[in-house]
């Protein structure tokens, strides 16, 4: 194909064919495959802006070695048979509408703008083995049968808003650290290799941290004063809810695969959605009316809603991170205890022996207590009693965390 005009608006191509001779083994064989240009050219190379909004391709077609120095656009384009897409992209790919009838596949390097697969259709599959430098956009994007993103590089961020991801889909040695999954099912999705971003020392989703940058950023600016009603922008209870119900299904996922670390990390990510969701239900109820409303509903609300959930999360948290770690059940173990024995020997027994034989008895609650209370003065009593059930708090998260281990 010489051309010097690259639009091909509506155009129907048929089969594009080249043959090659392969040697395998002692063997000649000869292949047939269609390129989208006739040329002895190693490369070719598209100056100028290309575009192929509503062609449809009738037969298989591959765009090996193409340099595209410009935008390309394959909006409404129709692909009825194979295709392989790949070369090198230096400006913006479309391919909004697009459909491909058959397997594709991508390759190549896509460089300084973003590439937007909205509402395309993959009726047969997919497989991606490619770098993206910029943001890739899949929203609306339907899947027909297995998609792969095999070695791919995404230096952006990826989007699947309102997308799918067919069972048996995967991704191997992927970047995944600015991948957004809002609303897309992941239980039957595979992960192999794959990176995700570091939130607090776990594994997380960027759509956890992007919650936790809008409220930042809200903060802030309530804090400057320069949007009065920034906090109406606040993450509200279904954002929440939607990485929970992500990490919950990563979870399954890796527990299924027996990676019992990652979905620990998983494990707490859905917790901490969980947490942070209860708060924004109270907030949510606090919207609306003037200051001193506002101020007076926000204290009702948050001591009469959801009151236990939120309190016992924000322990179970913090004692053991949700079962995760029992190093920190077992700091807790040490701390309490201490600080009881430098209590009870600084200002009620003088002995160090009792003072710490008293301590770890009442920190062990099934243990005789040889020392009556009603000897004690009322603060040393209050710290027994506190003592007596964070310790049973604490064995139980104990119990739990071990149990979880030994499960796995």
């Amino acid at each position: 194909m010489e051309k010097k005009d690259y639009t091909f608006h509506y155009f129907i191509f048929p089969a594009f064919e080249i043959e090659e001779f392969k040697k395998i083994g002692n063997l000649i064989v000869s292949e047939t495959h269609g390129n989208f240009w006739n040329g002895n050219e190693e490369k070719k190379i598209f100056e100028k802006e290309v575009g192929f909004q509503k062609a449809t391709f009738l037969e298989h077609v591959k765009f090996g070695g193409v340099a595209f120095l410009e935008k390309v656009d394959f909006n409404y384009a129709n692909f009825l048979e194979e295709t392989s897409i790949e070369g090198t992209f230096e400006k913006s790919a479309d391919f909004h509408e697009t459909q491909f009838h058959k397997k594709v596949s991508f390759g190549g390097h896509f460089k300084e703008s973003i590439v937007c697969f909205t509402v395309t259709k993959f009726a047969n599959g997919a497989s991606f083995k490619a770098t993206f430098d910029k943001d890739v956009f899949f929203p609306g994007t339907q899947f027909g049968n297995i998609v792969s993103f095999h070695d791919c590089k995404f230096k952006g961020s990826i989007f699947f808003y309102d997308s799918n991801l067919p069972d048996g889909s995967y991704f191997r040695r992927t970047n995944l650290v600015n991948a957004f999954f809002k609303d897309i099912p992941l239980d039957n999705v595979s992960f192999w290799e794959c990176k995700f971003p570091t939130i607090k020392g776990r594994k997380g989703l960027h759509d956890e941290k992007m919650l936790q940058y809008k409220e930042k950023d809200v903060i802030f600016k309530q804090k400057l004063k320069k949007e009065l009603n920034s906090w109406e922008n606040l993450p509200n209870t279904g954002d929440y809810e939607s990485v929970e119900n992500l990490y919950q299904q990563l979870k399954k996922n890796f527990e299924e695969r027996r990676d019992y670390e990652t979905a620990g990390d998983f494990h707490i990510g859905e917790m901490e959605m969980r947490r942070y969701k209860f708060k924004a239900e109270v907030r949510d109820r606090n919207k609306g009316g003037n200051f001193l409303t506002k101020f007076l509903f926000s204290i009702w609300n948050w001591t009469t809603f959801n009151t236990a959930r939120r309190f016992l999360l924000y322990w179970y948290f913090m004692f053991s991170e949700y079962g995760e770690k029992p190093g920190r059940v077992f700091t807790w173990f040490l701390l309490i205890p201490i600080f009881a024995v430098l209590y009870f020997w600084s200002f009620e027994f003088e002995n160090l022996r009792v003072a710490t034989e008293f301590a770890f008895t009442s920190f062990i609650p099934l243990l005789p207590k040889n020392i009556e209370l009603n000897t004690l003065t009322w603060v040393s009593r209050a710290i027994f009693y506190f003592e007596t059930i964070i310790s049973s708090i604490i064995w139980f998260l104990l119990l739990i965390s071990i149990r979880r281990k030994f499960k796995r």
